[in-house]
């Protein structure tokens, strides 16, 4: 049986996050702990954790500051290596980090707010069993559902692109559906530190994937009941109104905060780019440039392989690309 961590990082979601743990606790086929960390809760969410603690030995949880999802994930990602042993619970911490160092079969991101169907977990490792000696990671479509878990539509993310061009274009795929090998994990956290993250620890991961030559695989079923509401990360997504406004909130993000592809691609090559072949470090080379007017930014907007497959969200990743948006 495959060991998996399942990384979650939790910022006030005491109204959704027991019926989620209990979703990751069920999985079948699988040995799997959950390492938590709770990025400054005000409400409840610690308290639920704290009883999680008590009564499961495969759940273990940090309590931090403030920092922002994406290095909140990444700080877990790292520390789960840095002083858990499979086998014991280190109960509730704070940035403590012992000197030990564990390692699992694979790893998942978890939202604190949704549903994992019991085979979630085991179906991704399935696909990435063959792929062990070199950086693989799995995604899924996935079911979006109302506040109550209702199911609304499921994404066809299958009928995408699959490439690094494709992602750059328009990131479309849920760090939740994720499942990577120990191989990624490895390359990830030997070369980079958690503070250094960009776009959003999901979006840089499975860019470093592509980068290294790694494979990346799609699975067109949905095992995860994506709850949407106003009160997480996503948002409400569903109706035209929802999801220009959803375009225009990453826009100003990425101008305010110059936080785009570009300056992830720079990161990328900064860690990686001794180990990347000449082929993917040029690729990424290009992407680190699009933020500056200049002959990337236009081959990037002309090429054929900057696409989705899709003509409504290539027409909007071609805009930001244009004008240094993305």
């Amino acid at each position: 049986m495959s060991s998996i961590a399942v990384i979650v990082s939790t910022y006030n979601g005491e109204n959704y996050l027991r019926t989620q743990l209990d979703s990751i606790l069920v999985q079948e086929g699988v040995d799997v702990h959950i390492f938590i960390r709770d990025d400054g809760s005000t409400d409840g969410t610690r308290s639920i954790l704290a009883d999680y603690v008590q009564k499961h030995s495969n759940v273990h949880v940090t309590f931090g500051e403030n920092i922002g999802y994406a290095r909140s994930f990444y700080h877990m990602l790292f520390e789960c290596r840095q002083f858990v042993r499979p086998e014991a619970n280190y109960g509730i911490r704070t940035e403590t980090i012992a000197n030990t160092d564990t390692v699992f079969d694979y790893y998942a991101f978890s939202d604190q707010d949704d549903y994992w169907k019991p085979q979630k977990l085991v179906e991704g490792i399935k696909k990435l069993q063959k792929f062990k000696s070199k950086p693989s990671l799995y995604y899924s479509n996935l079911q979006h559902c109302d506040k109550n878990l209702n199911p609304r539509s499921i994404t066809d993310l299958h009928k995408r692109k699959n490439t690094l061009e494709s992602v750059t274009t328009r990131r479309s795929i849920a760090g939740c559906t994720m499942v990577f090998n120990r191989k990624l994990y490895e390359d990830l956290v030997n070369n980079h530190t958690p503070d250094v993250v960009v776009v959003s620890h999901d979006n840089y991961l499975i860019s470093l994937c592509f980068a290294l030559g790694g494979t990346v695989v799609c699975d067109p079923n949905a095992y995860i009941l994506y709850r949407q509401h106003t009160g997480n990360s996503s948002g409400e997504t569903s109706g035209l109104k929802n999801r220009v406004a959803k375009e225009l909130k990453e826009i100003k993000k990425v101008r305010v905060k110059k936080a785009g592809e570009a300056l992830m691609a720079r990161s990328l090559l900064e860690n990686y780019g001794e180990q990347m072949s000449e082929e993917y470090r040029k690729k990424i080379k290009m992407i680190s440039e699009l933020d500056k007017f200049g002959i990337s930014r236009m081959k990037a907007f002309f090429s054929p392989k900057f696409t989705t497959g899709d003509i409504r969200l290539t027409a909007v990743g071609k805009i930001k690309i244009l004008f240094g948006w993305n």
